[in-house]
């Protein structure tokens, strides 16, 4: 077994089911020599990927502790598998890893090497390059590639850094890397809140993380998130913004998530809670706006989705003269972009995790 290069960090790999993705995850992390520790928490049905990782051999080269979890029947049980693993964990840093995505181990590392120089920033990632398998879901020859630019939260207010989210659509610091230490923290009042869903518990820890410390995103690749039809979460959440608002308690999970993060800037800007909490909600309008556009049927043939669809039409001809144009360049950007992002590092990023997706068989 070879030795684990780098000891400040431990990947969580959240699984349930879904071992093909599972298999492949694996075989990438072999084929890069992935420098860091693997905790698996595997929430699954059965225990094919133990079995995977001792046919193949995979702690020839990879530091990898599995343990088998209850079934993730539903976000609850999730939640308490993730807590097991955080106090399982000695490493200064975590990592939370999807099964269907990928990173690039190079530039992990620079990523703690920023954070092991900077005490004040408590999280660090680089930029997410979204990819689909356009002949496929695991494995294809087909890979289109679009790079997602992420946003610094640099600013010594942490206040300012919280507001920024939420009015930025470009993301938030959930899958860098992150202090394990205040990680942990911020999980353990997570599971105290009881969340149903896990919008709530993501939108939760990054608000948790820009009110902890200052977080920073190098100019590199850093994360390829996988999308396209069969691709999504595998804990049964409605793709339907609105039917989800309704399905689970909203309201108060805002609520109490507010009320957290509301006296947790006080202490550090010295503000009345109420007043900063009423701001936040003012952000959070702005942050919700994309959600519900994008849960309006724009495609079907009922009668909503046509009247919808003359309302945003009527809009964009209303507000949007120069939409055409927008719509052009965007095409001829999907259509470039691979080649010409990030210079020669980004392109051989790519080459790399494609030709993997090209030969990759289970």
């Amino acid at each position: 077994m070879n030795k684990v290069k780098n000891k400040y960090l431990t990947i969580i790999l959240q699984i349930r089911d879904k071992h093909e993705y599972t298999f492949r995850w694996l075989d990438y992390a072999y084929d890069q020599n992935c420098p860091f520790q693997i905790y698996i928490a595997d929430g699954s049905r059965n225990s094919k990927v133990k079995k995977y990782i001792i046919n193949k051999n995979l702690h020839h080269r990879l530091k990898i502790e599995y343990k088998k979890t209850d079934y993730d029947i539903n976000w609850k049980t999730y939640c308490s598998k993730i807590s097991f693993a955080l106090n399982n964990i000695k490493t200064s840093y975590i990592l939370i890893a999807d099964n269907d995505d990928f990173y690039n181990f190079k530039n992990v590392e620079k990523c703690i090497h920023y954070l092991n120089q900077n005490s004040d920033y408590v999280s660090c990632g680089g930029n997410t390059v979204n990819f689909c398998i356009l002949d496929g879901n695991v494995q294809g020859n087909k890979v289109q590639f679009k790079k997602q630019n992420k946003q610094s939260f640099i600013n010594n207010n942490l206040f300012e850094n919280v507001k920024l989210y939420l009015s930025n659509a470009s993301g938030g610091p959930y899958y860098y890397v992150h202090r394990r230490i205040i990680y942990k923290d911020g999980w353990r009042k997570n599971i105290n809140l009881n969340f149903l869903n896990p919008r709530m518990t993501e939108i939760f820890m990054e608000l948790y993380i820009l009110s902890s410390g200052k977080v920073n995103v190098l100019p590199l690749n850093f994360y390829y998130r996988q999308y396209g039809e069969g691709i999504g979460n595998s804990v049964g959440l409605s793709n339907n913004f609105i039917e989800e608002v309704f399905r689970f308690n909203w309201y108060n999970d805002v609520n109490n998530i507010f009320d957290i993060i509301s006296k947790k800037i006080s202490k550090l800007n010295n503000s009345k809670v109420n007043i900063i909490k009423s701001e936040l909600f003012d952000y959070f309008k702005v942050f919700l706006r994309p959600w519900l556009i994008n849960s309006i049927d724009l495609t079907g043939k009922s009668l909503e989705a046509k009247k919808a669809r003359r309302l945003m039409i009527k809009n964009a001809i209303k507000y949007g003269y120069l939409n055409n144009v927008y719509v052009f360049i965007r095409a001829i950007k999907s259509n470039l972009i691979q080649f010409f992002f990030s210079g020669k590092k980004g392109i051989d990023d790519i080459k790399i995790l494609s030709e993997f997706l090209k030969n990759h068989k289970n």
